[in-house]
């Protein structure tokens, strides 16, 4: 996903490794699809710095939320995109700054699996802007990944943070690691690592407009 109409920055400074590149590479998917629902907490942009102010309404505020949707996994692991029409969530429940996302309003844009079918990387968005961008000039909208949460109220776009996350359902692991709902949150040897730094640099820059 893109953050930048006239600039683009990168959220995490790490780029994909070959390794990574390998372990995610798609392939076919899984016969019987699965459900998979992600739970997620958000707070708002109380430190003003870089190129987000302080949110003087809403930066102290903090929200739970989640989707849920039915989907393939693919055999081997590897990553599922739809910037234009969305992935097809049947259930967005989150609440933020006097407006309430859901499945009308809002759409998952990728999912990513490691090679167990486990999901470790997800974007929701709200159609605001599209799916694909956010922009200063176009509220409310919203953006939420693992790392990041980018939301715009008035005409201003404020950069909060993600404070939790975790998995119900699918298949492989049943949370993701190191989530808050993780019962052994230490991070898995490389070949994850390799993932979910690689996951940073290639989807962590949504397409930012501040105009």
């Amino acid at each position: 996903m893109c953050v930048s109409g006239k600039s683009r920055g990168w959220i995490g400074p790490v780029a994909f490794t070959s390794a990574a590149l390998m372990l995610l590479a798609s392939t076919s998917a899984t016969a019987e699809p699965v459900r998979i629902t992600v739970d997620f907490r958000v707070s708002g942009d109380h430190d003003a710095g870089g190129t987000s102010p302080a949110d003087p309404v809403h930066g102290r505020a903090s929200a739970k939320g989640y989707f849920s949707i039915v989907t393939h996994v693919p055999a081997g692991g590897g990553k599922i995109t739809d910037f234009e029409r969305g992935l097809g969530a049947d259930v967005i429940s989150f609440s933020w700054a006097g407006s309430s996302w859901t499945s009308r309003t809002a759409d998952v844009s990728a999912l990513v699996f490691d090679p167990r079918g486990a999901l470790v990387y997800w974007q929701i968005a709200g159609v605001t802007a599209g799916l694909g961008e956010i922009s200063s000039g176009t509220a409310p909208d919203i953006y939420i990944d693992p790392f990041a949460f980018l939301y715009v109220t008035g005409r201003t776009m404020f950069q909060g943070s993600v404070t939790s996350t975790g998995m119900r359902g699918g298949a492989g692991v049943g949370t993701m690691p190191g989530s808050s709902h993780d019962p052994n949150p230490v991070p898995e040897p490389l070949p994850f690592a390799l993932v979910a730094s690689g996951l940073v640099a290639l989807f962590s820059t949504p397409r930012l407009s501040r105009g």
